[in-house]
């Protein structure tokens, strides 16, 4: 596996992750700070 491509899939997996916690703080405050 190049590493241009596992930088890729790295890259691809950690915006979703921010996506999803962007998302998570708005719906779940308490939950993510708390």
């Amino acid at each position: 596996m190049s590493f241009m491509l596992l930088a890729g899939e790295i890259g691809n997996v950690v915006s979703i992750v921010v996506w999803r916690h962007q998302h998570t703080i708005r719906l779940y405050p308490v939950r993510v700070y708390g």
